[in-house]
């Protein structure tokens, strides 16, 4: 049966149809430019799969091109913009080969390919004879990739490293080292299908072997740009990349923490320049750094430069009259319409699936299949609205719309979405079989008929009919003649016979199956079953009327057409801030056995493309980062509870053998023993320092390079260095008592999955121990409780302690701490806990809730519950408590630290909580103040002076509450308090502030540190002459006072020689020491194993980039710059200087301890020099010049600025008193980051005074001579 689309542009006549108006060109030239992916709209001729247009006018018409001119130029346009095309790739659904004649079998005549890319290599013989000097010609004869077969199937050897190009398409195919070992007599072939399956390889290998290929062989992302490069030659005008995957290789160390993802940003054009989030467009040199959440890529792009080449071809590919069986298209339509609601993005996703796009970039959305015009509703789902709207068409035909009938092969969906499915009421089988209660009582059926309705899918409708919850289609419940004429079917592959491109029995049958359904109806032609099995509307939804909806007929929505939603921000969030996060379908337990065997691993080495065995082929998932893995309803046969007798019965698949149909690997690497021999098979014992053992259990697999490991549920996939990077830097979170735990293999992949997550990438079903997947984990006995994600708190004793402050609910309780303890919990503080060994947490425990019964429903697979409570425990509590995985996330800022929090929908009531009695909570506010009473008391010891901390009564105490001056505390306690305890007095619980203490007084307790006695020494009578200095004004007439101040000043000054043991008890670290990157970093790493948590780390630097000292620095978040001015005591002036990485509350309290100290402070971003020097060196520098060409004399010079400009030092006197040595080294280092900037440049003098040590006023001589 034919499909039948007007206007889709993938068909060549279309495209040549649209050339019909230009009556000056020859017919030759219009069917090469249509033969080329060329479209004539709008007065342009544009290709609608990349956007690259051939301005018509620059045309002969009187010369005849050659038939290879318009494909080549189209190759040298997008190569230009450094994109590649669809429609050149030979993607699937970019071209319908109908001005061609049909390809005879390969016995028959052939073919001329007069429209080959590169027809000098047509003939067989030609493209044999360059393989003369192939790598590979000295390779074993066991080898299948040989020159002839390479020939046979098109390529010829062009001699780029080793790459080899098809004559027809074009298109190179590199790097063979790895292929020229298969074992596949086909790999060939199977290559060039899978990279581009041009016409060329439909001829010589069949096009059922090109659609499995591209079907089970999936090209990722990565393989693309290694395998498949640009052939046309870009001109390198400077270092900049020259294409998207260049500039994909620049993200290489983009930070974690960013908005968007280097992907989006690279297809867009922009490129990383390395420094925080700063992107340049290869194309137009736009510069963007301020991306924050909710940004686009091509909004922020096209609206800031919509002129850039590659936005112009972007754009002219959505605004094109096209109806195209592409959904990833379809949704790229859509994606700039407002609905009006707070869920627009997923609106646009669904009515994408379900067929919909946008009409001539009008607001108009139409079905590609059928026609139909819809205003989407969100009351109910868009394919029960689209069924309804397609009833109303007038066909002569019984079918509506192929899609809505699931019977639309042609459809080309994105891969491992979410489903849509028409009665999300029915998506749990539990409520399935629900659905058919009254039928089971009325016709006194067993409970193993229903299941098995249930399971495939359907929910009851009618007392005679049944239809399936995601496709929305019908089925008689018994119609003996149907199901005499199938007896071999049960009624699972009943639905896939009669609807079989419904989502669901894809999921429980695999893909492979559905492919074969398809197969064999193409070949019958098969349809005859449409008439008894018509769309209906349901009456499980009856209560929905036509009013609903708009008709073709209806009133639309006539907004201007022009009104392009382009921003950069999308609004996808909700009022409270909470974003939908992308669920992965989730198993349920039923105690039925279905007849739907899922695969095991010895099934799988026996496949057959026969339909008779189609129920046990695997459904391979495309790895295309939509890596989101789905599941069937969960059976015995793959109850991972009993996956150590599975283990043991099955062994695994040999991957590599080639006497089976392709193992999906999602599949192969379920097995934990797959995971581990991926490692050994190349000889890794570690991987990221990290014991491959422990990887495997965290369900890592090496690639077959050996250069990432992955994850065969999620989309993760990390290189060496990015796991070390991940591992050794340890991300943190505020105020969590576990940042300072050692980071294992399952907490990588915990943060690695979590930076993913969002509205389309779901969670990792492993690690959040969930019941998910087509392919459970099927894990070593060995590695049973082996692996836990915090091993310091593997004793209860710990656990509990950790609940000692704050824990809500009373001793002796079910939610007692020891209780929680005993459930694998550590507590976090604000309610929340931790399983020590899954890792996962949970938080707002209730009056009913039991923690055995929370941790089992959430993560069932953990270990230790598993180990605590048995099997048949989880089992029970998992049928008594089902639940529909849904999650939201949201974003929170904590100073220039970007949190995301994924929360989880609570479980319902349940019989056993309803039994039980309530906890009853402790009252935090009167526990409080008892606590604090107590502590009180104790302070009231006489060991305990006033400076000492309320709280822990150890640290000095450096914060209090403002006004009321209650509960003085160190930084160590302040930094533990809860966001509530911030903004309320813990003692008198009034709204307070809590402020610094330095703010209220200059009493600091200082210590001087240095490298030897004798600069110690000088450092003191330095200061002791500044001091009296001060004592002479101040106390004139109070010599007595002045001398006591004298004392109290000189008490608070320690020495010291060591600087590990001076910072123990500091809560702020200045570093003065010399300006040398190296050094100060080393300084900084030494300290920061020995100061305490709170304690602040600042740099004195006059122009080193405090991001680069504070490199190899833990805390972060607590490292910043203090610039002081010399004289210091004289001049006021502070600059404050914060990082990217610097919290709110580190700048705060350096804002109130350079006020503390009297001083004048400024605020300044880590940009080089800061303000004052920033200012002042090319200042000094244009005094030294004026020296150096015998303008004026350093003594002229000062005197000007002194008197003119009213500064108190002149530029040449203010060099000698800072050191010529440091303002050469300064302006050497600015030298090296601005080489072209005259004001930079090195200065002669400068550089002849260094050089015989004479640094300035230090040293007797500089510029002036001084007297000692």
């Amino acid at each position: 049966m034919a499909l039948m689309i007007d206007h889709i542009a993938a068909s060549e006549k279309y495209r040549l149809e649209t050339f019909s108006t230009l009556l000056n060109l020859p017919l030759t030239t219009l069917r090469q430019l249509a033969l080329a992916g060329f479209i004539y709209q709008n007065s342009e001729c544009v290709c609608l799969q990349c956007g690259i247009t051939i301005h018509l006018n620059d045309l002969d018409e009187n010369h005849i091109y050659p038939s290879n001119y318009f494909r080549k130029l189209h190759r040298e346009k997008i190569s230009h913009l450094g994109k590649r095309c669809g429609f050149l790739l030979c993607e699937s659904g970019t071209n319908i080969d109908d001005l061609h004649p049909l390809l005879p079998s390969e016995q028959d005549k052939k073919l001329e390919w007069d429209d080959a890319e590169e027809p000098d290599f047509n003939d067989y013989t030609t493209r044999l004879e360059t393989f003369h000097s192939w790598p590979y010609l000295q390779q074993n004869e066991n080898t299948f990739v040989t020159p002839s077969t390479m020939g046979k199937h098109g390529f010829y050897y062009s001699g780029i490293n080793d790459g080899v190009t098809c004559f027809y398409c074009g298109n190179t195919l590199i790097d063979w080292s790895e292929t020229v070992r298969s074992s596949n007599e086909s790999i060939v072939q199977l290559e060039h299908a899978r990279f581009f399956p041009c016409r060329f390889i439909n001829y010589t290998a069949g096009g059922k072997f090109v659609a499995n290929s591209g079907y089970f062989h999936v090209v990722s992302d990565q393989e693309r740009r290694s395998r498949n490069p640009m052939t046309s030659k870009i001109v390198e005008i400077s270092n900049k990349p020259q294409s998207i995957d260049q500039c994909l290789l620049t993200f290489e160390n983009w930070p974690d923490y960013a908005p968007i993802s280097p992907k989006d940003l690279a297809s867009t054009g922009f490129y990383y320049l390395g420094s925080e989030l700063r992107v340049k467009c290869y194309m137009c040199d736009l510069e963007v750094d301020d991306w924050h959440h909710g940004m686009t890529a091509l909004g922020t792009h096209s609206r800031r430069q919509n002129n850039c080449e590659i936005i112009r071809a972007i754009l002219s590919t959505k605004t094109s009259d096209i109806q195209c069986v592409n959904e990833k298209w379809r949704l790229q339509t859509l994606s700039e319409l407002s609905f009006g609601t707070n869920c627009d993005q997923r609106l646009c996703r669904e009515l994408a699936a379900c067929g919909f796009y946008r009409f001539k970039n009008t607001n108009n959305i139409r079905c590609a299949y059928c026609g139909v015009l819809i205003q989407p509703k969100s009351n109910t789902s868009i394919m029960f609205q689209h069924r309804y709207l397609a009833k109303q068409l007038k066909k002569s035909s019984i079918l509506d719309c192929l899609i809505v009938r699931a019977q639309c092969p042609a459809n080309i969906v994105i891969p491992d979405r979410e489903r849509f499915p028409e009665y999300p009421d029915y998506q749990s089988v539990f409520d399935r079989i629900k659905s058919f209660e009254s039928y089971k009582e009325r016709y006194k059926v067993l409970e193993d008929f229903i299941n098995e309705r249930a399971n495939a899918g359907f929910f009851l409708d009618t007392m005679k009919r049944m239809r399936c919850f995601q496709c929305g289609n019908s089925l008689l419940i018994n119609d003996k003649k149907l199901y005499d004429k199938y007896t071999d079917y049960d009624i699972a592959k009943l639905h896939a016979h009669l609807y079989p491109t419904c989502e669901w029995v894809k999921e429980i049958l695999g893909c492979k199956y559905i492919a074969q359904v398809l197969l064999d109806r193409t070949k019958s032609n098969e349809f005859e079953h449409q008439q008894s099995y018509h769309t209906q509307v349901s009456s499980a939804s009856s209560h929905v009327t036509s009013n609903s909806f708009s008709t073709t007929s209806g009133s639309m929505d006539r907004r201007s057409s022009n009104e392009l939603n382009i921003s950069d921000y999308s609004e996808e969030s909700d009022d409270e801030g909470y974003e939908t996060v992308a669920t992965p379908f989730r198993a349920n337990y039923t105690d039925f056995i279905s007849p739907i065997q899922s695969p095991s691993p010895t099934a799988l080495s026996h496949e057959s493309p026969t339909l008779s065995i189609a129920e046990v082929c695997t459904d391979m998932i495309p790895t295309n980062n939509h890596n989101q893995m789905t599941s069937p309803i969960m059976i015995h046969q793959i109850n991972p509870f009993q996956q150590f007798a599975l283990q043991s019965k099955s062994p695994p698949v040999d991957i590599a053998r080639n006497d089976i149909t392709p193992v999906d690997p999602h599949a192969y690497f379920a097995y934990e023993s797959n995971r581990l021999a991926s490692f050994k098979k190349l000889n890794r014992g570690t991987f990221a320092q990290v014991n491959i053992e422990e990887l495997a259990y965290a369900g890592f697999y090496l690639n077959s390079e050996g250069t990432m490991v992955k994850c065969p549920w999620c989309v993760i996939e990390l290189t060496e260095q990015k796991f070390e990077k991940i591992l050794f830097r340890r991300p943190t979170i505020p105020r969590s008592p576990l940042n300072d735990e050692l980071w294992t293999a399952m907490r990588v992949h915990r943060h690695a999955i979590g930076q993913h997550t969002d509205k389309t990438l779901s969670w990792c079903p492993w690690v959040r121990r969930e019941l998910g997947g087509i392919y459970p984990n099927v894990i070593l006995n060995q590695s049973h409780m082996r692996y836990p994600e915090y091993p310091t708190y593997s004793t209860i004793e710990k656990r509990i302690k950790s609940f000692e402050s704050n824990w809500i609910y009373p001793s002796g309780s079910r939610l007692s701490n020891a209780m929680m303890a005993d459930a694998g919990f550590i507590y976090l503080g604000e309610g929340k806990v931790c399983c020590y060994y899954c890792g996962n947490r949970l938080h707002n425990f209730e009056p009913l809730d039991c923690p055995f019964e929370e941790h089992v429903v959430f993560h069932p697979l953990c270990d230790y519950m598993i180990q605590k409570r048995g099997l048949s425990y989880i089992e029970r509590v998992l049928k008594e408590s089902p639940r529909i995985p849904h999650a939201r996330q949201k974003y929170e800022i904590n100073g220039t630290q970007k949190i995301k929090s994924i929360f989880f929908a609570k479980t319902g009531r349940t019989n056993s909580k309803n039994k039980r009695l309530p906890v009853k909570r402790i009252n935090l506010r009167s526990s409080t103040m008892t606590d604090r009473s107590i502590l009180k008391s104790t302070t009231d010891n006489s060991d305990i002076n006033e400076n000492s901390c309320y709280l822990c009564c150890e640290n000095r105490a450096t914060y209090s509450y403002d006004p009321c001056q209650h509960c003085p505390m160190c930084g160590e306690c302040f930094a533990k308090l809860s966001k509530e305890h911030h903004e309320q007095c813990i003692i008198c619980l009034q709204q307070a502030t809590i402020h610094s203490r330095v703010a209220a007084t200059s009493n600091h307790q200082v210590i001087l540190v240095d490298q030897k006695q004798e600069f110690l020494d000088k450092s003191l009578n330095i200061i002791e002459t500044s001091l009296k200095r001060i004592i002479k004004k101040k106390f004139e007439k109070d010599q007595a006072n002045g001398e006591k101040y004298l004392a109290d000043v000189q008490k608070r000054i320690k020495t010291s020689l060591n600087v590990n043991d001076a910072v123990k008890s500091t809560d702020i670290v200045i570093e003065a020491i010399v300006e040398n990157l190296e050094t100060k970093q080393k300084l900084f790493k030494q300290i920061d194993q020995s100061a305490p948590k709170h304690t602040i780390f600042t740099s004195n630097t006059s122009s080193l980039p405090i991001t680069e000292i504070a490199r190899d620095v833990q805390r972060q978040d607590k490292f910043g710059g203090l610039h002081f001015f010399n004289p210091v005591p004289v001049m006021k002036l502070l600059e404050v200087i914060r990082t990217s990485s610097t919290s709110d509350e580190t700048f705060q309290i350096m804002l109130a301890f350079g006020k503390a100290l009297r001083k004048t402070t400024v605020s300044c971003k880590d940009t080089p020099g800061f303000i004052v020097n920033r200012l002042l060196g090319p200042y000094q520098a244009a005094a030294i010049q004026m020296i150096e060409r015998g303008d004026a004399t350093p003594e002229d010079i000062d005197t000007a600025m002194k008197l003119g400009a009213g500064y108190p030092m002149g530029p040449i006197e203010l060099l000698d008193y800072v050191g010529l040595d440091t303002w050469k080294f300064v302006s050497d280092g600015w030298l090296k980051r601005f080489p072209n900037d005259p004001e930079f440049q090195p200065s002669e003098l400068v550089n002849k005074l260094v050089s015989e040590g004479k640094f300035g006023r230090k040293t007797g001589e500089g510029f002036y001579k001084y007297s000692k």
